[in-house]
């Protein structure tokens, strides 16, 4: 029910707008006494000219008024080979529309061609010559064609632009990426036309190439309307989960024109190379108490590229039989490019022996982990006392040489 009220909507907006094309600026070939014109034969060119003055049109008085010829063809045997109309205004070459440049429909086929305004006279005259190939021998312009003046739409390629938004506010369309990063995609569409457009946005997230992700994020779609001279911008994220470059593909809108076509613009490429921001982790032992059985530990963590690296997380990992004393973990938002951060505690053990303090750092929205290489301490045997060891020997000694003196003098 949802979707049919939205198509209704749609539908009314793009009749409106159809409708408001100005009809009383619109005169066929037919009403200005014109007929049909043919060329027959292969590989021939006719002409004919239509006449008009400009206050026919006094639409093009107001700013951003455009005033255009529509062709409606008929090809002749058949629609498969090379056939071409040109245009001239006040013996003014204006441009071509090739066989391919028709929009056909029904047996119908329409193209049509803007005149210059600055070429414009108080009495003008447009020249059509058409051109018949070797398979489509035959070309019929209807008296059905007409020329009218409009204000309308425009939203081309200049008009439409995507890009990804930097640290710095800039928006760019060549972009180097950390892995695990959400870019925060911009999509810009301006029309600089005169009359308001209803849009239709579609994009795809492309660049997400986990199939669960891309489930959950799906396509983009937005439907407006875009008044004249107005600007649309619509952004959302995306992750990057791979390393290597790749491409954003083009974004996609529909807009119909004042004849009630339907106009389709490509946005820009948008290149990413992704990288891995990794940070450097190593721990050392800066000073020790033997006796105590303690040491200070240290462990530093380094950014070193020219990125800020973000949600790090740093925590101590004790060996057997040591115990970590004071903080043993750190947390960090943000690293910033090119400096480092440390973590200071002390460790204990009861016992001599050989110790290792180990760290592990996890860091960016995909939980990365990185372990530092283990630092070694060594707690010894407490050595013995040689000097009051060499003392109390003495003193052993000189005790049994009094002892055997005095022995002496009672056998005497």
């Amino acid at each position: 029910m949802k979707t049919l009220l939205g198509l209704l909507v749609q539908s009314i907006i793009v009749i409106f707008l159809f409708c408001a094309a100005n009809a009383e600026n619109e005169s066929t070939f037919k009403e200005k006494g014109y007929g049909a014109f043919s060329i027959k034969g292969p590989e021939q060119t006719g002409c004919f000219t239509v006449e008009f003055l400009r206050e026919e049109f006094p639409l093009l008085n107001e700013k951003g008024s455009h005033l255009i010829v529509s062709i409606n063809a008929t090809f002749k045997p058949e629609m498969h080979g090379t056939a071409s109309i040109d245009f001239f205004i006040n013996n003014e070459f204006i441009g071509r529309k090739e066989l391919s440049d028709f929009v056909c429909s029904a047996g119908e086929c329409w193209t049509r061609m803007e005149i210059p305004k600055e070429l414009l006279e108080k009495d003008n005259r447009i020249k059509i010559c058409g051109k018949t190939g070797k398979s489509i021998t035959g070309i019929e312009i209807s008296s059905d064609s007409l020329i009218g003046a409009y204000l309308m739409p425009i939203i081309n390629s200049r008009g439409f632009k995507k890009c990804i938004y930097t640290d710095k506010g800039a928006c760019t369309t060549k972009y180097n990426a950390k892995l695990g990063e959400d870019l925060n995609v911009n999509i810009i569409i301006h029309n600089s036309g005169s009359r308001e457009a209803f849009v239709r946005f579609r994009d795809k997230r492309a660049i997400i190439k986990d199939r669960e992700e891309r489930k959950e994020l799906g396509d983009v779609d937005f439907n407006f309307l875009l008044p004249a001279g107005s600007t649309k911008r619509i952004s959302y994220q995306i992750r990057v989960k791979e390393l290597g470059k790749m491409s954003l593909v083009p974004s996609v809108i529909y807009y119909d024109n004042v004849f009630g076509e339907e106009q389709s613009i490509l946005s820009n490429v948008v290149d990413v190379e992704v990288f891995s921001v990794k940070p450097t982790v190593n721990v050392f032992i800066v000073g020790k108490d033997n006796e105590k059985r303690t040491a200070k530990v240290k462990i530093v963590v380094s950014n070193n590229s020219p990125y800020p690296l973000r949600e790090l997380f740093l925590s101590a990992i004790p060996g057997k039989g040591v115990t970590i004393n004071g903080p043993d973990k750190l947390e960090l938002p943000v690293l910033n490019a090119k400096s480092s951060e440390s973590l200071e505690f002390t460790v204990s053990a009861n016992d001599p022996g050989e110790y290792s303090i180990g760290c592990i750092a996890i860091y960016g929205n995909s939980k990365n982990t990185i372990e530092c290489e283990k630092a070694v301490v060594l707690f010894v045997e407490k050595a013995p006392d040689t000097i009051a060891m060499g003392a109390g020997l003495m003193l052993v000694i000189g005790v049994l040489i009094y002892i055997h003196l005095n022995t002496r003098k009672e056998y005497k």
